[in-house]
């Protein structure tokens, strides 16, 4: 008996014309003529989407650095023509400031889902939190404050963030114990904060919006 596979493909071509139909606003069968190069295309054009996203990300958390920490307009200047000049698969932090303050701080442009961040976002912010504090580097982590941004999806963000900060782990594996280590070390910063109540010990998540 022949198989028909057509109908998931069918579902994701369409969920492809759809979204070239909302950004278009011509509604049309694209995929209809697409070639396995025009899929590819596409694909690569995607890691670019993501790669704006998190560039407009960042920029906008040093505006958020800038009026919290009271830099200057020069000084926010040369912040952002610093983060503006970093590739975006350089290894390292994705912001790495030495002066006015020390300050790291990975970025990371997810979108959240039932009110949980998937399995590989929450891997990935362990990850890097523990990186900020713990992973072997050049530079003295102690003196810097750190911080993990996430996108702001409003509420929803506060709803993730709050289960990622419970999680628990019986079963200790290497990297279930890296988790453990660093837990305890996250807090979720609002946007009220003050530089005062900063502690360097300490890794603060915070949203931010684009």
């Amino acid at each position: 008996m022949n198989q028909n596979f057509e109908t998931r493909l069918k579902y994701l071509n369409d969920k492809i014309d759809n979204t070239l139909g909302v950004l278009t606003g011509n509604y049309s069968n694209f995929t209809e003529k697409f070639t396995t190069n025009n899929y590819l295309r596409l694909k690569s054009t995607l890691s670019d989407i993501n790669n704006v996203l998190t560039l407009k990300l960042t920029l906008s958390f040093v505006d958020t650095l800038c009026e919290k920490f009271g830099f200057s307009d020069e000084t926010k200047l040369e912040l952002k023509t610093k983060v503006d000049a970093i590739g975006p698969n350089t290894k390292g932090f994705d912001i790495d400031f030495e002066n006015p303050i020390k300050i790291l701080a990975e970025v990371k442009c997810i979108t959240t889902e039932n009110n949980r961040f998937s399995a590989i976002q929450k891997k990935n912010l362990f990850v890097d939190a523990h990186k900020l504090k713990y992973k072997e580097c050049k530079i003295n982590q102690t003196e810097y404050y750190k911080f993990i941004v996430v996108l702001d999806c409003g509420d929803e963000t506060d709803k993730c963030i709050e289960a990622f900060l419970n999680y628990k782990s019986k079963k200790l594996n290497e990297e279930r114990t890296k988790r453990m280590q660093v837990i305890n070390d996250i807090v979720f910063l609002n946007y009220n904060f003050r530089k005062e109540e900063l502690n360097k010990e300490k890794i603060y998540i915070i949203k931010q919006k684009i």
